[in-house]
Order: structure tokens, then C-alpha cells, then sequence
């Protein structure tokens, strides 16, 4: 059975905000909104799933992974 989550939560559990969540997933296709009513949206929860195991899989390859991570300090003879 497919379970419907409204966009805000949707958009919450990708952690960007609600704009961002239509720039990025809903304009370029990567998600679909389903319509319930004139003013009512969701969108399928195993389709949020997909996406975000599908951006777990862009990290662990991304180039410059290592880049992201913190840096520590070094100390230096005058410390």
C-alpha cells in the first residue's frame, strides 16, 4: 500500500524548505506531485525514499568528499 505525505513534510524530510523543495525536486521532474483536491498536494512516500537514497548514493561518490570534511588544527611550536 502507498502511503501520501503532505509536500511540507515531504520538503522537511529532505531538509530544504518549500521552494527550494519545488526548485530543485518538483520543476526538474525527480518527484511528482499528486493532487487530492483544488488546494490539497502530496506526494508518495517511497518515492521520497527513492530520492533520498538516491542522494546518499551521489555523496558517498561525490569527488570532493573528503574536502567536506572539518579540518583539524595543527599546533604549531609556539603553542
Amino acid at each position: 500500500m502507498k502511503k501520501l505525505i503532505r509536500k511540507a513534510e515531504a520538503a522537511a524530510r529532505l531538509g530544504v524548505g518549500l521552494s527550494t523543495f519545488h526548485e530543485r525536486y518538483v520543476a526538474t521532474g525527480r518527484l511528482r506531485l499528486v493532487y487530492l483536491g483544488k488546494r490539497s498536494v502530496a506526494v508518495v512516500e517511497s518515492d521520497i525514499d527513492g530520492l533520498i537514497d538516491e542522494l546518499i548514493a551521489q555523496s558517498e561518490n561525490h569527488p570532493e568528499r573528503r574536502a567536506l570534511a572539518p579540518q583539524r588544527r595543527r599546533r604549531t611550536a609556539a603553542q
